[in-house]
């Protein structure tokens, strides 16, 4: 699992004689300050980091589809500004602040909100705005440069990888084919609808490379083909229509999922939309309780550590060193005797570094809010 943190030693992203100094709202030549507040910018842009780097992995691994979803769903109401920012900056004389440069940044989710909300594989992107990825390059080279702080020294390298990410997919090299992605979106799809597939073994394995639908189940509609550029073979389909009224039939799930959930309900589901939306690392405990109680869906475990996690995330981008304990000790009160399967399991130490990674970060730094 991708985390936002990388270790301090990694961020040398610019040098020479570019640095600068906050005078009046607006960057000039001089030397590097310490910048005394944290622009809200700077959360939203870690925010947006854990968010498509929650994706990504599930992209790569989407089992029931629950996670994706929900994550989907987050990242939808993003709203970034990044291109409108960049035109601005772009215009000669123009005072650039610091939160223009972070509203550049905004780009990465914008592309991936693109990618998995409205269904515009990579390769049918507007070229002016895969363009943007190089511009905000130089953008986050000079804010590199320009402000030091606690809170930029852990999150600029991941901003750096991101950008490299999308640059390579715009390059039709990314990690996940094209065709691995639709696949994982449609059977998010399958649980935006709270009626989750499952496989006949109950919890969902992922998809072995190469295999799955070479085509979105019935009932979506073919796209009509771009006057430009031209479809190519494959194209991808919009969002699918809303679902319709009474159970699916079987044909309509991806191959190798067989039927949907008789019992599950959408409580669980209901609450992690709620804590999304308030960005709220106790309600997400509150979720991560209510899944350990769901043993009716065989994939409760997998959403319970998913709900930890994001717990954890909220915690340290709120820098609330108390809310990271709370998350850590659920995490010990469920333990390995709480029925995970042996790969939910296994993901629980490597959380719990995480945690504690997160917490003695702001600690060493005086950043734990008080």
């Amino acid at each position: 699992m991708k985390r936002i943190l990388f270790p301090l030693a990694a961020v040398v992203l610019c040098t020479g004689h570019l640095w600068a100094r906050q005078t009046g709202g607006s960057w000039t030549q001089g030397a590097t300050t310490q910048s005394t507040a944290t622009s809200p910018l700077w959360k939203e842009r870690e925010r947006d980091l854990a968010l498509v780097q929650h994706i990504q992995r599930h992209l790569k691994d989407p089992a029931d589809g629950l996670a994706l979803a929900a994550d989907r769903r987050d990242l939808r109401r993003v709203v970034s500004g990044a291109a409108r920012a960049a035109s601005r900056a772009a215009v000669p004389g123009t005072q650039v602040t610091e939160d223009d440069l972070l509203a550049q940044l905004g780009i990465i989710a914008e592309l991936w909100n693109l990618r998995v909300n409205d269904r515009t594989a990579f390769a049918m992107m507007p070229r002016e705005r895969l363009e943007l990825v190089d511009r905000v390059q130089a953008t986050l080279t000079k804010l590199a440069g320009q402000v030091k702080g606690v809170d930029r020294d852990r999150v600029v390298p991941s901003l750096q990888h991101e950008l490299d990410v999308l640059r390579l997919y715009g390059q039709g090299r990314g990690e996940i084919p094209e065709r691995g992605i639709e696949m994982a979106l449609v059977i998010a799809d399958a649980a935006s609808t709270g009626r989750p597939a499952t496989s006949s073994m109950g919890y969902p394995a992922p998809v072995p490379p190469g295999s799955g639908p070479t085509a979105p189940p019935a009932g979506y509609p073919t796209p009509p083909p771009p006057a430009t550029p031209p479809a190519p073979p494959g194209a991808y389909p919009p969002p699918p229509p809303a679902p319709p009224s009474g159970p699916r039939p079987p044909s309509q799930l991806p191959p190798g999922y067989a039927a949907y959930a008789g019992t599950f309900t959408l409580t669980c589901l209901t609450e992690r939309n709620r804590a999304g939306d308030a960005g709220d690392s106790a309600m997400m405990l509150r979720v991560a309780d209510c899944w350990a109680r769901e043993h009716s869906w065989p994939g409760w475990g997998g959403q319970t550590i998913e709900a930890i996690d994001w717990a954890i995330e909220l915690a340290y981008l709120d820098r609330d060193c108390a809310e990271i304990d709370s998350a850590l000790n659920r995490l010990r009160t469920l333990g390995p005797g709480a029925g995970f399967l042996p790969a939910e399991g296994a993901k629980l130490p490597e959380l719990a570094r995480a945690g504690e990674e997160h917490k003695a970060w702001l600690r060493s730094h005086g950043g734990c809010k008080q």
